[in-house]
């Protein structure tokens, strides 16, 4: 069992990944708990200031003087909130960037507060920071998957990606050598049963790095899992986590979609990378042997560019298929 930091903070506590990370710092023991919640009256922070050794203020992370407030004592960071905020159509027709300045917008949320709290937390002196995101953070910005969550989402994707950056300069910076770990789960279940591979035994995976990890279905118990194990690893020192379930023995093998003149797109298989571990438990001290800090100098993907072309492809098809309507109905009727 590893050790915890004395005071933790978590933003984002009462959400379904962050209440789990509470109940387990305190099942741990070593030390308490402070969550900051926009709503302190909320029936989920009621529960969470129930329980004994965690304190509940309210706050709110887009503000500096909030996350000043919640970081002071602290010796750990968990920032596992993020922007829920639905495109909408006028996001597209607006030229003056007018709904990026809304409090909701991803750009405030998943960047701006993230970059708030993280200096924040390294002016107070905290030495470790912890931020979730998502697997799709770390695809290229033609995947399909990030295209689409930045088409829906308000392009969350693009300031997850932003808001990572800002973690890693902000601890380089850290006079007091604060460090980062960026967990990116896969598809996120409530279902314990996610995890369990074709032969009914649990199957999860724990990559670091730039490594390839399928974005499987995980559970939220064990991400919260990784959260609180990375938290007190002293291998968990500028790292990015990739956590996801499997429903089939991987063998080390894993299949990626690859591209070459001779044969065109087609799937092939090749090995897991060293930096990707296999286990029935994130609790498993062997799935934290392959963990390695970042070496790759994370930077601005060109997001905006293939959600404009996916916009363009689709605008194009609603016109073709609106003119064979039109030309359908006047062979019909006229």
């Amino acid at each position: 069992m590893t050790p915890v930091a004395p005071l933790t903070l978590v933003v984002g506590g009462t959400g379904r990944v962050g209440a789990r990370v509470v109940e387990r710092l305190i099942e741990r023991g070593g030390g308490g708990v402070r969550v900051m919640a926009r709503d302190a009256s909320s029936e989920g922070a009621k529960k969470l200031a129930s329980m004994a050794g965690v304190q509940v203020i309210q706050g709110d992370a887009t503000r500096a003087e909030d996350c000043a407030r919640a970081c002071e004592g602290t010796s750990a960071v968990i920032a596992c909130f993020g922007a829920q905020r639905i495109a909408r159509l006028s996001d597209v027709l607006a030229v003056d960037g007018s709904p990026e300045r809304e409090a909701a917008h991803p750009r405030n949320v998943n960047y701006g507060a993230v970059e708030t709290l993280a200096r924040c937390a390294a002016d107070a002196g905290c030495a470790r920071f912890v931020r979730v995101t998502g697997m799709s953070v770390g695809y290229p910005a033609f995947d399909w998957l990030a295209v689409l969550l930045n088409v829906v989402l308000s392009m969350t994707i693009q300031w997850q990606l932003a808001g990572e950056i800002a973690i890693r300069k902000i601890c380089r910076e850290a006079k007091n050598g604060m460090k980062y770990v960026i967990v990116r789960p896969g598809n996120l279940s409530d279902d314990e049963e996610c995890a369990k591979d074709e032969t009914g035994n649990r199957r999860v995976l724990l990559g670091s790095g730039d490594a390839h990890v399928h974005a499987g279905k995980v559970s939220r118990n064990d991400v919260a899992d990784v959260i609180v194990e990375a938290l007190g690893r002293s291998q968990c020192e500028n790292v990015t986590l990739s956590v996801a379930g499997s429903v089939t023995p991987s063998g080390g093998m894993r299949t990626e979609l690859v591209w070459d003149p001779a044969r065109g797109m087609h799937w092939q298989t090749v090995e897991l990378e060293k930096t990707v571990s296999e286990g029935t438990s994130y609790l498993d001290d062997r799935m934290w042997r392959a963990v390695v800090p970042d070496s790759d100098e994370l930077k601005p993907k060109p997001h905006r560019r293939y959600v404009a072309m996916f916009l363009a492809l689709v605008a194009g098809i609603s016109v073709l298929l609106a003119n064979a309507a039109v030309s359908l109905a006047r062979a019909l009727f006229f």
